[in-house]
């Protein structure tokens, strides 16, 4: 039975820049990403995955737009994908932002369904910025959202995911006993090949993968998902993904937005609240 791995982050963290990286190793012999390669990591939290519940509980199924309802059923949907439907071929990947949390004693995630996962982090001072953008908030609304431990997004059809806190949701990962690797958005930026090695190791390891020309592999996976690459092909082809189809999903991908974006208070708020984490991931 293959079991889950994750790409897991909060929201506008870099989670599909991941999923490029990773579906590129994985799914492309050379290594050269194009749109179509994220079909391969898909979204879990949406509720096409939950339909099962209509046989189970019809009463649950209509109640599906709150958490406490849904978190009774994460681990029976995960087991679904993975024993019923043969979700992949070769790898179960799918991405969540969702916590890694339990929520009236039930758990997100756990051995029995998962056997690893990645996790990417990013500067919640960044975060905000590009957070602000994507749910249509200004930036004092985005702020206060991140610092929620109640704060949940929903897909269109009312579907909810735990977020929690920035940080919360960070901890809830980075505590887990599962195999895992946790990288820093910004590494991608300013040690892209490293990091690249340091994910493929990774999942060499875990997937027991033996890969000839992994250097040239890497090079190639480094050259097609640079982000000014990822913005050319979405401008050429679209995204699906993209909540607004006005709107560039790769937007920008530079660092420190937040020092001449967001006022003093507002990186106050951030710091004061999140200073422990920014510290141990040298943020701050």
């Amino acid at each position: 039975m293959k079991k889950i791995y994750w790409i897991a982050s909060y929201p506008k963290s870099g989670n599909t820049w991941l999923r490029a990286i990773v579906s590129s190793y994985l799914f492309s012999p050379s290594g050269n990403f194009n749109l179509g390669l994220l079909k391969f990591i898909e979204k879990f939290d949406i509720l096409e995955r939950f339909d099962f519940i209509k046989n189970v509980n019809l009463n649950d199924y209509k109640d599906l737009a709150k958490i406490n309802v849904v978190s009774k059923y994460w681990i029976d949907a995960q087991k679904k994908l993975i024993e019923e439907d043969n979700y992949n071929l070769l790898y179960n990947f799918l991405k969540t932002h969702s916590a890694n949390a339990e929520f009236n004693k039930h758990s997100f995630i756990n051995s029995d369904t998962t056997d690893g996962f990645i996790y990417i982090v990013r500067d919640p001072r960044d975060v905000a910025i590009s957070l602000s953008v994507h749910m249509g908030f200004d930036y004092d609304k985005t702020i206060e959202f991140m610092c929620s431990s109640n704060s949940t997004t929903k897909t269109i059809d009312d579907f909810p995911t735990l977020l929690t806190r920035w940080d919360y949701n960070y901890i809830s990962w980075k505590n887990s006993k599962l195999p895992k690797i946790i990288i820093k958005y910004e590494d991608l930026f300013t040690k892209n090949k490293i990091i690249l090695k340091k994910i493929s190791n990774f999942l060499a390891t875990n997937l027991k993968l033996e890969l000839s020309d992994l250097d040239k592999k890497i090079n190639m996976i480094v050259k097609t998902t640079k982000f000014n690459n990822l913005q050319n092909l979405e401008k050429k082809h679209g995204f699906s993904e993209a909540p607004d189809k006005k709107k560039l999903f790769f937007r920008k991908g530079v660092l420190g937005q937040w020092k001449v974006v967001l006022t003093n208070q507002q990186i106050k708020k951030i710091e004061n609240t999140f200073k422990s984490i920014m510290i141990n991931l040298k943020y701050l």
